[in-house]
């Protein structure tokens, strides 16, 4: 749907992409995204790995510096509001004397981002196309909401430090809850977590007398960022990709993962 957007947007705005505008796309939500910007020209913003690790095989860079300023920020929306607000502040803070493009579908929630940020900002362009939306302001041209900040956090159960984006970043997922009642209280030896999100079953299988070790695997470095502030080993927070690597599924003597969610892996 971004592309389809994306080519509405370059119609009337033709002289947005002209020359070799410097780009930070954040948050891509596949790899098709990128198709039609220069590796050359393009850093990318991800915390997902099956973005982050084939788009670094292409050439891109996937790792921007914190303090980079680019002409043009490009944002696709998650369905996180709080993550959107977010994103969109990364991309104002990038771009500040460039253009800021927000991008997403409606079921997602971006109608009401838009009109938050109507409040402060005069967008260039603000196109409906492919059930959903896509937008373009100057940062020079106005400010975000004061309450639009970076780093916000969230405390769960009074233990457990969760950030907006990070599945069921307010509370203990019901399906967590349950899976930790009935898992056996004498399992052993060495596992894996997959899906760990921000640690809640990790941590319970970190303090069992007779788990050795427990790697907590997900996809997402915000997730794991969490679950590493509460896990006694934090090298035991890894992406899915070093889990590969490392060989980890071949030699654990116990997995957990919730079948809902199986099929990511």
């Amino acid at each position: 749907m971004f592309d389809k957007r994306l080519s509405v947007l370059k119609e009337n705005f033709p002289g947005l992409f002209a020359g070799n505008k410097s780009i930070c796309f954040i948050n891509p939500r596949d790899l098709t995204d990128l198709a039609h910007f220069k590796i050359r020209n393009t850093v990318v913003f991800t915390d997902d790995i099956r973005m982050y690790s084939p788009l670094s095989i292409f050439g891109y860079n996937c790792e921007p510096e914190a303090n980079l300023v680019v002409d043009i920020s490009i944002v696709l929306l998650p369905k996180s509001k709080e993550l959107a607000r977010e994103l969109v502040f990364m991309g104002f803070m990038m771009s500040p004397e460039g253009f800021v493009v927000i991008d997403g579908d409606k079921k997602d929630g971006i109608v009401s981002i838009i009109k938050e940020l109507e409040e402060e900002i005069c967008y260039e362009v603000n196109l409906s196309k492919a059930h959903g939306k896509i937008a373009v302001f100057r940062p020079a041209n106005g400010n975000l909401p004061l309450n639009w900040h970076a780093s916000k956090s969230n405390k769960v159960n009074n233990e457990f430090i969760t950030v907006p984006g990070v599945f069921s970043a307010d509370h203990i997922d019901p399906a967590s809850e349950l899976l930790k009642k009935y898992l056996p209280n004498n399992l052993k030896g060495s596992g894996a977590d997959f899906g760990v999100g921000w640690g809640f079953l990790t941590k319970y299988l970190e303090n069992l007398d007779t788990v050795d070790n427990i790697y907590a695997i997900d996809v997402s470095k915000r997730a794991l960022t969490c679950a590493a502030k509460k896990l006694c080993y934090i090298k035991s927070a890894i992406h899915l990709e070093r889990c590969v690597e490392m060989e980890i599924a071949r030699t654990a003597e116990l997995y957990c993962y919730e079948p809902t969610f199986s099929h990511t892996w």
